[in-house]
């Protein structure tokens, strides 16, 4: 998925959902989902089968891992852009 806007402006967070607000796992999937998405393209991470596996998510936590250093530079790249 990914965002367009024609008239998109920056503007200072400065309160969060409250603890317990229905509305905090549905933000969080919608942050995550794009990140999930662009690493999940990146072949770098464990490999498993033919599969290569280089993020764990769960609740509000995530890990993103590798067998090799060099192989971890990717998925890090895939967060930082």
């Amino acid at each position: 998925m990914e965002w367009s806007c024609t008239q998109c402006f920056m503007f200072n967070v400065t309160r969060g959902t409250r603890q317990g607000s229905l509305l905090s796992p549905l933000l969080f999937n919608m942050f995550l989902s794009d990140l999930l998405y662009e690493l999940g393209n990146v072949n770098r991470g464990l490999p498993v089968g033919s599969r290569f596996y280089n993020s764990f998510v769960y609740a509000d936590d995530a890990s993103i891992f590798a067998s090799t250093v060099p192989g971890l530079q990717q998925p890090i790249n895939a967060c930082s852009e």
